[in-house]
């Protein structure tokens, strides 16, 4: 394996827990407007969520649009009635209290700032990644935070990893490592961006051609002997 000195970390699915908070924050904005939410209903908002984001990364949706297109859609599989903008303002809400860590993330982390460092890089709203990772130790770990909102790009644009590869001195791609679990955002990201991927695959998919991670690892143990930790 090649030495690396930075180790570019997704967030969401890779270090926190996203598909938990997306339930939990979901749950609770719907009981506020006396909806109770069931699997099938929260099955039907992370499709929909899942696509918007897909076409947000893109480049072919505004994120602006995100709440009242995501709600409104929302809305029309159930027939609810309510204000999709207000709705999502709750949602949001909810949401930015949701810090709950994949199993062992932290442990990981602790473990390889001794010999890497770290970085988060991450698509999403400002206000609400900072309010998440900002309840968790994890930063403690990490030398700097991009958010896409922040840096005015979102994975996998290459302009993204530009501001990334700007803002860190003497950074090297030759010797950095994107390491998450979205074949469309991190994969695609790093390997457009020329920069070593690593794809964190807990549920043994496979890799499309044209997104052929450098690395692929099933579990954080997997991701330890991959970095001789």
């Amino acid at each position: 394996m090649k030495p690396y000195t930075w180790l570019l970390f997704d967030a969401d699915g890779t270090l926190l827990d996203f598909d938990l908070a997306e339930r939990t924050a979901l749950t609770e904005t719907l009981a506020e407007y006396g909806i109770t939410a069931d699997e099938s209903m929260l099955a039907v908002y992370s499709r929909i969520n899942d696509a918007i984001w897909k076409q947000i990364e893109v480049g072919t949706f505004d994120r602006d649009q995100l709440n009242q297109v995501r709600f409104s859609r929302f809305a029309a599989e159930y027939g609810f009635v309510y204000d999709p903008e207000q709705v999502g303002e709750t949602y949001f809400a909810h949401m930015a209290r949701q810090n709950q860590l994949i199993d062992g993330a932290l442990e990981l982390c602790r473990a390889l700032q001794e010999f890497y460092s770290l970085a988060i890089i991450t698509n999403g709203t400002a206000f609400i990644q900072h309010s998440r990772l900002d309840n968790t130790p994890l930063l403690a770990c990490m030398q700097h935070l991009f958010i896409s909102q922040e840096v005015g790009a979102e994975k996998p644009s290459p302009a993204f990893f530009d501001v990334v590869a700007a803002a860190i001195p003497d950074f090297d791609r030759s010797r950095a490592l994107v390491i998450g679990d979205s074949l469309t955002s991190d994969i695609a990201g790093g390997i457009a961006a020329g920069i070593d991927t690593c794809w964190y695959n807990p549920h043994g998919k496979a890799a499309p051609a044209d997104r052929m991670p450098t690395y692929t690892v099933r579990n954080y143990n997997d991701l330890r002997t991959l970095l001789q930790i």
